[in-house]
């Protein structure tokens, strides 16, 4: 009998005409097949060993190679949960305030009166931080500055949190990576203190100027455009690493080809992140615009892919990502947490507030002070079971380590273990697909920046 046996998942994908795609997507193997092949491996159990041809014997030790046959069946890390919660990073957010009023933003249907964070709950949160580090012998403490509002509108209290942070770390012999995702409007002084103290900043930017104005105007309504425009102008004069984050809605959906073309013609930017927009907050008041077409959408990156990638930039979709093998798609699920303005923990980065709709899911616990939290063990213990494999609509997808189930207040519905299904998640599949064909038919495929 064959002594050959499948120890891994795998799948047949679509590919042309009577040629597909094996894919086993723990092991990390892709190869081109016919229908002939996959029977052939199907048909394994009960196969005699000695009936087998050389070229047959050839294409089973190649697989036994990568571990598709006879493997160990390799699983994607969970992390221990344990009663000391271990983020990876610390992750703040100094205000609710913002200097912008987009209108598709994603905090404004829990924005209520402003608020910033008390500094000693900053500081507690470092401490609690740096506890975590001590106990588990890391070395490096990363700090990110997120939130429901513009960080940099906190700019004293962000500078303080700075400082405490590298004098703690100093102390401590412990190295610090500062990143912050920002809009962008920020003075050249600020910025020059930004570029000394911080190592990477994600800028939220449309790109053409008029859809950056009608997208993201100023709080006074005008126009933003040139605030980012000179921020960019200066991180790239002083060779600062940063990405651009672009939300596409039906106003600019058939305009990404220009916004490409825009940003490699103006900016040094080596990263661009597509995400669609989804309806929350502001945006589902505003009947000017909508979310785009998602298959629409697959189509469009699908053929920017190309024109991108000749200008040297690499274009990303947070739902496609094949390099990511993962239980979960972001935080969700994750030990991480972030620091509400307010003094709570949330594990979404999109809930920063007790009064947003899905505060009671995600928002488990508080800062308190002298570097400890309190937590709600039981709403933690259920967020630590948020992954991929616990979604049964999941179980046989060929791109769930890819996609990771996706972002969990993006479903539509509120059951977050709950079916999958919609153009979004169909959107996922294709273009991970696409991507897949990619890594087989162009051999530079990663040796993109």
């Amino acid at each position: 009998m064959s002594n050959y046996e499948i120890t891994t998942d795998v799948f047949s994908l679509p590919y042309k005409g009577d040629q597909c795609i094996l894919y086993a997507p723990t092991r990390g193997f892709a190869c081109l097949a016919n229908k002939e092949l996959v029977d052939f491996i199907l048909g394994l159990e009960g196969m005699d060993e000695p009936a087998l041809e050389s070229r047959q014997k050839g294409i089973l030790d190649l697989l036994v190679e990568k571990g598709v046959l006879n493997g160990t069946e390799k699983t994607i890390p969970s992390g221990e949960s344990s009663q000391t919660i271990a983020p990876s990073k610390l992750t703040l957010f100094p205000t609710n305030r913002c200097n912008m009023r987009c209108r598709y933003c994603y905090a404004s249907n829990s924005r209520g009166a402003e608020t910033t964070m008390d500094r000693e709950i900053a500081t507690s949160a470092i401490d609690y931080h740096l506890s975590v580090l001590k106990e588990q012998g890391r070395t490096v403490f990363l700090l990110e500055f997120h939130g429901g509002g513009e960080p940099f509108c906190a700019w004293h209290l962000v500078q303080g949190i700075v400082q405490y942070a590298r004098r703690r770390c100093t102390e401590e012999g412990i190295e610090l990576h500062v990143v912050a995702g920002t809009n962008g409007v920020l003075s050249k002084t600020k910025l020059s203190w930004v570029i000394k103290h911080f190592t990477f900043l994600n800028v939220s930017f449309e790109g053409l100027p008029h859809v950056q104005d009608f997208h993201r105007p100023m709080a006074n309504g005008g126009s933003s455009f040139g605030h980012v425009d000179e921020t960019i102008g200066f991180l790239d004069e002083h060779n600062f690493p940063y990405a651009l984050r672009c939300t596409v809605s039906s106003y600019n959906e058939k305009l990404l080809a220009e916004t490409i073309e825009f940003i490699a013609s103006r900016y040094k930017t080596k990263l661009l992140f597509l995400e669609p927009m989804f309806a929350c907050g502001r945006f589902t008041l505003d009947e000017r615009i909508s979310g785009p077409d998602m298959y629409a959408f697959a189509d469009t990156f699908k053929s920017l892919e190309t024109l991108s990638w000749e200008k040297g930039i690499r274009l990303e979709y947070s739902g496609a990502n094949l390099d990511r093998l993962s239980r979960n798609f972001c935080y969700v699920g994750t030990e991480n947490f972030a620091v509400t303005a307010d003094g709570h923990l949330t594990n979404c980065w999109e809930v920063s507030s007790m009064s947003h709709p899905q505060a009671g899911t995600f928002i488990f616990g508080r800062m308190l002070r002298n570097g400890r939290i309190e937590v709600d063990r039981e709403k933690w213990a259920f967020l630590r079971s948020l992954s991929v494999d616990s979604i049964d609509y999941c179980r046989d997808c060929f791109a769930k380590w890819h996609c990771a189930g996706d972002c969990a207040v993006k479903l539509g519905h509120d059951d977050i273990l709950g079916a999958r299904g919609s153009s979004r998640c169909e959107t996922n599949r294709e273009l991970i697909l696409h991507r897949l064909i990619q890594m087989l038919e162009r051999k530079d495929y990663y040796q993109r920046e």
